[in-house]
């Protein structure tokens, strides 16, 4: 396995902060890095697999096992801190009731603009460091009384609204990914899917 990290995959990886967090946690108690791949093969399937690809967009899977334990198959995509959360949480209030008040989106497409237009109605991407000592409500809102957020907190909310307004909540980056065939939750608590390649896994959804 590669006690480097593969071109392609540091590309990704400087571009993408979630991706880069998951690299250095997965080589902090590993000590190694998985093989990065565009394709996923039949050759890939070992009895020990340590591979991660890109499935679209923001969204990656990388498929671990070790001998005698289940196959692995974690989802990396975006995830929020608390301050993220309570953001996220004012803005899909907002777009929820946009979609109440209005006539209902007849496709995924229409309430994507809906999202897209309550994010630059609310939302605003910091062009300068603000003071340290300001107020929680002043962290939040600028003069102009949109929410304030870095460009890395706008395009994780834009991913979380789609993902769970739009999409299947925990459950799109495996409905994305064309290697999954399938999806079984058992007791609503742990997730396993088919995969073309590696058969059962366990997921981390």
């Amino acid at each position: 396995m590669p006690a480097a990290l593969d071109p392609d995959l540091k590309k990704y990886a400087y571009k993408y902060p979630h991706l880069r967090d998951h690299l250095v946690h997965f080589k902090k108690i590993t000590g190694k890095y998985p093989e990065y791949r565009e394709e996923l093969t039949k050759e890939d399937k070992k009895k020990r697999p340590n591979v991660l690809y890109h499935i679209e967009d923001m969204l990656f899977a990388h498929v671990w096992g070790e001998l005698a334990q289940e196959t692995k198959y974690i989802v990396i995509e975006p995830t929020l801190n608390e301050d993220e959360f309570s953001k996220y949480h004012i803005v899909r209030e907002l777009v929820l009731e946009k979609s109440i008040e209005e006539k209902s989106p007849e496709s995924d497409e229409e309430f994507t603009d809906i999202i897209e237009d309550i994010l630059s109605k609310t939302v605003t991407i910091k062009k300068h460091p603000r003071e340290q000592n300001q107020s929680r409500f002043a962290k939040i809102f600028n003069f102009t009384g949109k929410i304030e957020v870095t460009e890395e907190t706008y395009n994780k909310l834009r991913y979380r609204l789609n993902r769970d307004i739009v999409g299947l909540g925990p459950l799109e980056p495996m409905i994305r990914d064309k290697y999954f065939e399938d999806i079984h939750v058992i007791n609503r608590e742990i997730t396993y899917g088919v995969h073309r390649i590696f058969n059962m896994v366990r997921t981390n959804v």
